[in-house]
């Protein structure tokens, strides 16, 4: 899996209602219930469906939590990038 800078992600993302509408990944309902985003990595963290979540963190529904962005969270499954938004 080769790092992508911050803007090449966002270039890359879609939305999660096209994920689940363009392809045949199935993902529940997810929302950020927390977002806490920092300069600093370490302080980053979310509360998705009321669990808190670091970068790296594998979720409950399958989904890994690669970045927190201040749009939201950058997530991925089966090699697919697609921002959940904070709003």
């Amino acid at each position: 899996f080769k790092q992508k800078t911050a803007y090449e992600m966002l270039r890359s993302l879609v939305g999660s209602e096209m994920c689940i509408r363009d392809s045949n990944l199935f993902l529940p309902e997810l929302h950020i219930d927390i977002h806490v985003f920092s300069e600093i990595p370490a302080e980053r963290f979310v509360f998705i469906n009321m669990k808190k979540y670091n970068e790296g963190d594998i979720l409950i529904a399958g989904p890994v939590l690669e970045t927190i962005t201040l749009e939201g969270a950058v997530l991925s499954l089966n090699d697919i990038l697609f921002l959940l938004p904070k709003n």
